[in-house]
């Protein structure tokens, strides 16, 4: 299909439902301009150009953060004057925890913890990434979570981390800097950032929230799992997307209005309240960092526990689909203004479009209508009275009764090719008639089921 779109390159595997609305929202990056250390208390992201200029800054703490896979080890190259911790420093198991791998650590330990790095209430921390592969990035946003549950303010992510520090020629080191002792207490405890089980519970098929699976689309299914979770799929109403996939090619993170087009697209937006999960908590940080650290949504926790817990703990069942519904989004070219855009993506599940072996014609295949009309800028509202929705789109209004195929399209009565249907609670409409009621142009390669919207 075409869809003119005026946004960034995306290239993503999301698997879910998507039926949104979309705000544009900012991104707070630290650039390359000299400030002090207090001016950029709050912003999640600094460059690499930014760290460079400010290692000598009073109270900066540079700390590398590497797991046992990691293909660099910490002795052998880093930042100069880094501190190291291992990728689960900061996570605990309890006994009444029982196969539950990790967990938050309690005020006393992090604050024991936290000071033993030379961390202190007014330092001012920069969280470093491996930056050699996708997965390096949920050791950092798991650390950059607990610090924000902890109400640690000052604390910011390199963005492409050590890999990118290194690629670039800057200054490595082999030398161990021993901290000086920090001595940093909890006076604020952020609970908005942690969804517990009885939370999860109540989101289940709740309208009003938005459960993020942030594993890899295989575990969701349930066609693969990890040997600590005796089930295989997901918590049931979840939404799929792939935590590494809030990078770009290089690993640094997407930008915010990257991040919003692909959660409005999964029917993420500001309005719901989201809770990620994952197998362990390790990746649902990354979702959570990427959508409310990065994207600016406000309503976003991540569910510590997870999928362990959820099994585990909580005896609850999972569901294991391998048809679910999924969308493969292959580019999203977001130009300025003037230039033209579009999106250009997959739909690979038979529950997204009639199967054309039966003898459908390939141009009914189902879309999300919302999706669409919203990232063309139009509208959709429900008319209460006269029971009928209401589509403003590129100066066209079109009006369309549920149930019924009849439609209005500027004055003039059309009658859809098939009526409305409703998959996974997303208001469908096929291709052809989304075409009619958008007036962009849509192509659809058979073959490859591949379809480009341009407008």
């Amino acid at each position: 299909m075409k869809i003119k779109l005026n946004k960034t390159i995306v290239s993503l595997l999301i698997c879910g439902a998507f039926f949104f609305t979309f705000n544009n929202l900012s991104f707070a990056y630290a650039d390359n301009t000299a400030v002090t250390v207090s001016q950029i208390e709050g912003t999640p992201l600094v460059s690499t150009d930014w760290l460079e200029k400010h290692m000598g800054d009073e109270n900066l703490v540079v700390l590398e953060i590497r797991s046992g896979e990691t293909a660099i080890k910490f002795n052998d190259a880093h930042i100069p004057n880094s501190v190291f911790a291992s990728s689960v420093y900061f996570q605990t198991n309890y006994p009444d925890k029982t196969n539950i791998p990790y967990d938050l650590p309690s005020k006393e330990e992090f604050e024991s913890l936290v000071s033993k790095l030379g961390i202190s209430n007014d330092s001012k921390v920069v969280i470093v990434y491996p930056g050699l592969i996708p997965k390096d990035v949920m050791c950092v946003t798991r650390t950059y979570w607990t610090f924000d549950y902890f109400g640690m303010n000052n604390i910011s992510i390199l963005d492409g981390g050590f890999g990118k520090w290194k690629r670039e020629g800057r200054q490595l080191s082999t030398q161990i800097a021993e901290p000086v002792s920090g001595n940093f207490s909890v006076t604020t405890i952020k609970n908005e950032d942690l969804a517990n089980l009885d939370n999860v519970k109540a989101a289940v098929n709740n309208k009003d929230y938005v459960l993020l699976d942030a594993r890899m689309s295989s575990d969701y299914v349930g066609s693969t799992k990890q040997a600590f979770i005796p089930e295989a799929g997901h918590i049931s109403g979840s939404i799929n997307y792939f935590a590494p996939l809030l990078l770009n090619p290089d690993l640094t993170f997407k930008t915010a209005k990257q991040i919003t087009y692909e959660m409005a697209l999964l029917g993420i937006s500001k309005d719901k309240s989201v809770i990620s999960y994952c197998n362990s908590g390790q990746f649902a940080t990354t979702a959570w960092f990427g959508l409310k650290e990065i994207a600016g949504m406000q309503n976003v926790s991540s569910y510590d526990g997870s999928v362990s817990e959820w099994v585990n703990k909580g005896d609850l069942p999972l569901e294991a689909d391998s048809t679910k519904p999924a969308v493969k989004i292959l580019s999203t070219s977001i130009p300025n203004s003037s230039a033209e855009g579009k999106i250009v993506f997959q739909i690979y599940s038979p529950k997204f479009f009639n199967n054309p072996s039966d003898g459908t014609n390939s141009s009914q295949m189902l879309i999300p209508l919302r999706s669409i009309v919203e990232t063309l800028g139009g509208k959709i509202v429900w008319n209460e009275t006269d029971k009928k929705i209401i589509i403003n789109v590129n100066s066209r209004t079109t009006e369309i009764w549920p149930g019924n195929s009849k439609i209005l399209l500027n004055g003039e009565e059309k009658i859809l090719t098939i009526p409305l249907q409703v998959v996974n609670g997303i208001t469908m409409v096929p291709l052809n008639d989304l075409m009619e009621i958008t007036g962009n142009n849509i192509q659809l390669d058979e073959p490859s089921q591949m379809i480009t919207i341009t407008y």
